[in-house]
């Protein structure tokens, strides 16, 4: 949270809101948080998929607006052992 409290991990119910494809072929999307009895929850979502498979981007904002200093979060896959 802002005062530095680290928040138990918890899983995010979601369906995209609004998305587009870059001429790129880049897919960015934005998607909110919902709790588990359907109500929305806190956080909003944007995310950048690239066509060439490579690094995910991935933002979320509180209401306010704030994003954390590290955004964005960059997935990456990795091949099973």
């Amino acid at each position: 949270n802002a005062a530095g409290t680290k928040k138990a991990p918890y899983a995010i119910n979601s369906s995209l809101r609004d998305y587009s494809v870059g001429q790129d072929g880049t897919v960015k999307a934005t998607f909110k948080e919902y709790n588990s009895s359907g109500e929305v929850g806190y956080y909003s979502f944007s995310v950048e998929i690239p066509k060439d498979g490579g690094e995910v981007k991935l933002q979320m904002k509180n209401p306010g607006g704030d994003v954390d200093s590290k955004a964005p979060y960059k997935l990456t896959l990795s091949a099973s052992p």
